[in-house]
């Protein structure tokens, strides 16, 4: 099947004209995509009022295939496939799946236009600012605060912002004349990502609500830098100097390679490694990656667990994604605290309910909450700026 043909399918889907055959037709196709090309086919395909994307996983599974088309068959027999899915597809996909609590996975629906009208959820609904700022500090005492609408560059705190062709912004790394081993500090909001390019021409990706510390211009015999937060490095190899993160206690060496390092919280760094090679190392813990492995160290049991590295989930936010993988709602609060900005919550009612999957990040942190809404027994409130969770 070509990828027009399965465009097609898709936009029958989203218009709720798809029919049995069809559907299965869909789905083997699924089967056969790649991670990569999957994830590019649905940015094209979903309409702009779908806030939630299709989990990866979840189509990938044949035993969730059978499951989940049986369910969906059954469900179009009283409802259009495009609505939201009813609990018997949500209990095939926990089933297939075999968890041992009851996981939800996000699959694309429309919003009911009335049910928009009606909605109960928003107090004081908390919204991403525009033109989000991003703070840049040097060693020297400098700072400011940037902001990305238009080029300009910074010499006294080395740095370029330029739009590039594709229309996105990117931060450059430029010597401080008279200064090139003063540390600049560059913060990342809440809300927003950043694509940084060192002296080295190294780039780094910083999530929301993150940090990274890195000298003007690298020292001639090695490269080292310091995060808080969550970034992703794709580092230009240099043999005769070692490229070194620093983040959360832990210290990764590498040479020329990309992987992800996740230190939001201060009881677990998870680093996955995407192509080449690391080593990391914590007191007197140490692992060794190869691709498509994640060592995630525990600071109460001082070790590491070296496990498969789930990609897709991992570089999730890249893509403008949240990622759950079988989350329970305080995990679930966690990822969204860290993209909005949210004064707490407040969990009165708590279940057993996990969530996989992904959902887009959206401005408005009321959009996201009624997804949850739809797919889990809880219920939320904003007020105040922060987030009341109820049955």
């Amino acid at each position: 099947m070509n990828e027009h043909h399965i465009h097609d399918l898709f936009r029958q889907y989203f218009d709720h004209t798809l029919t049995k055959d069809q559907l299965n037709t869909l789905i083997q196709a699924m089967d056969k995509l790649s991670e990569e090309d999957f994830l590019l086919l649905m940015e094209e395909v979903q309409p702009e009022d779908t806030a939630v994307a299709l989990d990866l996983y979840a189509f990938k599974e044949k035993l969730i295939f059978q499951r989940v088309k049986v369910a969906l068959e059954e469900d179009r027999k009283v409802r259009p496939i495009g609505r939201r899915i009813t609990r018997k597809v949500v209990i095939a996909l926990a089933t297939a799946a075999a968890a041992v609590s009851l996981i939800f996975y996000f699959f694309p629906f429309t919003l009911d236009k009335k049910e928009l009208q009606s909605d109960q959820l928003v107090v004081n609904d908390v919204i991403l600012p525009q033109n989000i700022g991003i703070i840049v500090s040097s060693s020297g005492g400098k700072k400011e605060e940037i902001h990305s609408d238009k080029s300009r560059t910074y010499h006294d705190l080395g740095l370029e912002v330029r739009v590039d062709e594709n229309n996105e912004v990117v931060f450059r790394s430029k010597p401080v004349p008279g200064r090139e081993q003063e540390e600049i500090t560059f913060s990342n909001p809440k809300g927003a990502t950043a694509k940084l390019v060192l002296s080295d021409s190294s780039i780094v990706y910083l999530n929301s609500n993150s940090t990274i510390r890195y000298p003007s211009t690298f020292a001639a015999q090695k490269r080292h830098v310091h995060i808080q937060g969550e970034a992703y490095f794709s580092v230009k190899h240099d043999k005769s100097r070692p490229f070194t993160v620093a983040g959360g206690g832990q210290q990764i060496q590498v040479l020329g390679t990309e992987f992800n390092v996740n230190c939001y919280t201060p009881n677990y760094m998870i680093t996955s490694l995407i192509t080449g090679k690391v080593q990391i190392d914590y007191q007197d813990q140490h692992a060794a990656l190869r691709p498509g492995e994640q060592a995630l160290y525990d600071v109460a049991k001082n070790n590491f667990t070296v496990q498969k590295s789930n990609n897709s989930e991992v570089l999730a936010w890249k893509n403008g994604r949240f990622s759950f993988a079988e989350d329970n709602i305080h995990q679930v609060l966690d990822k969204l605290n860290d993209w909005y900005q949210i004064d707490g919550s407040d969990v009165r009612y708590q279940s057993n309910d996990r969530f996989s999957g992904s959902i887009k990040r959206t401005e408005k942190l009321s959009d996201v909450l009624r997804q949850l809404e739809k797919i889990s027994s809880y219920k939320f409130k904003i007020e105040n700026r922060r987030v009341i969770v109820m049955k």
